[in-house]
């Protein structure tokens, strides 16, 4: 496994090192929770960083309200800290707050078993800690922001290339005698698993982006997400097309019109990579294309249908239906190419409007 030095991992060690230097320039005698609490608001993206800042300091006033009644009116007892503990840890779930809980029990617990004569000078020394922790990690965020699109383009052509080999793989079927169904089935759960880790990470983009949103997205992330979308709504009409092929009659009769499907599917595979190298990567894309294909296809169909007319069954229909999937994959790819050319038209035009 590769491992990398993000810049999540170098901005912790920044945000501890400044929480340290801080407190120890503010005359504090340990900046160990300012520096705690740097870690935690340290999260993978802006709105993740907000959201974790803003839940971090209600649980820690809620934490600070148990503690001052605990210290102040039971002297510290720590059965009633106890107690304490567990009515925060209730309160932050109540409050959907679960990821601040931890944060929450610590400050009771420093401040609830606090001298009686320093007490009022370790609240305000702790709960100055953990907002000047809060605020270093939310400081660094927006002067070094996340950066996911970078992983996100890698994790999306990773997954057009699983899609494409398992594509390969099942058109192949057509002009082989056997037939593993377990693989099939392994290589498409292979793609689902890809299909999530690229929509987590396209959640992170467009959280890690101010003023941005899962439903209102800029024009590049709103491209990728159609671009996973398309394959996962592809994996299906793959899957429905390698049953076809392993339905289909395999007689003599049928072995040249095999042979041509074959070379048509071929084709889809070759048009699937140009369109994806497109969408992702800005590479030339031919509009011929799709009239070869239009082409291919009437060929096969008046084939189909003669061969249909001929038989006693309707077998021959799985070849009708392997042509008709084919056609739907190609159809949601170049539908990509379509979107992203209107796109940059439109940014094409705005640019001339401004100039």
């Amino acid at each position: 496994m590769k491992l990398k030095l993000g810049m999540r991992i170098l901005k912790t060690g920044l945000g501890i090192y400044l929480a340290l230097s801080i407190c120890e320039l503010l005359g504090f005698a340990g900046g160990t929770l300012a520096a705690i609490t740097a870690v935690v608001g340290m999260q993978p993206s802006l709105k993740d960083s907000l959201n974790t800042i803003k839940n971090q300091v209600l649980a820690t006033f809620i934490g600070c309200i148990f503690a001052i009644v605990v210290a102040y009116y039971f002297n510290g007892s720590l059965i009633m800290l106890a107690i304490a503990a567990i009515a925060t840890i209730y309160s932050c779930l109540m409050m959907g707050w679960q990821d601040s809980i931890t944060l929450a029990v610590i400050t009771l617990i420093l401040i609830g078993d606090a001298p009686t004569q320093d007490f009022f000078s370790v609240v305000q020394f702790r709960v100055t800690s953990i907002l000047l922790g809060l605020s270093i990690a939310f400081a660094l965020n927006i002067i070094f922001p996340p950066k996911h699109t970078h992983r996100l383009l890698e994790k999306v052509d990773e997954l057009r290339h699983a899609f494409e080999a398992f594509y390969h793989r099942c058109v192949d079927d057509i002009v082989s005698t056997q037939q593993t169904k377990q693989e099939v089935k392994d290589r498409a759960q292979h793609i689902r698993n890809i299909l999530e880790e690229a929509r987590s990470i396209y959640v992170l983009s467009v959280d890690s982006k101010i003023g941005n949103s899962s439903k209102k997205e800029k024009d590049t992330y709103y491209l990728i997400r159609r671009a996973i979308n398309a394959i996962q709504s592809n994996l299906e009409r793959l899957l429905e097309l390698h049953r076809s092929i392993v339905f289909a009659p395999n007689d003599e009769e049928y072995r040249e019109l095999r042979r041509d499907i074959h070379s048509y599917l071929k084709e889809i595979f070759f048009y699937h990579q140009k369109i994806y190298d497109y969408i992702l990567f800005d590479k030339p894309l031919e509009k011929r294309m799709l009239a070869q294909f239009a082409e291919q296809e009437k060929q096969l169909e008046s084939k189909i249908v003669a061969l249909v007319n001929k038989a006693h069954d309707l077998e021959p229909l799985h070849y009708y239906n392997m042509v008709a999937e084919a056609q739907r994959i190609m159809n949601k790819a170049w539908a990509l190419a379509e979107e992203k050319e209107g796109l940059n038209k439109n940014k094409g035009e705005a640019r001339e409007k401004s100039i």
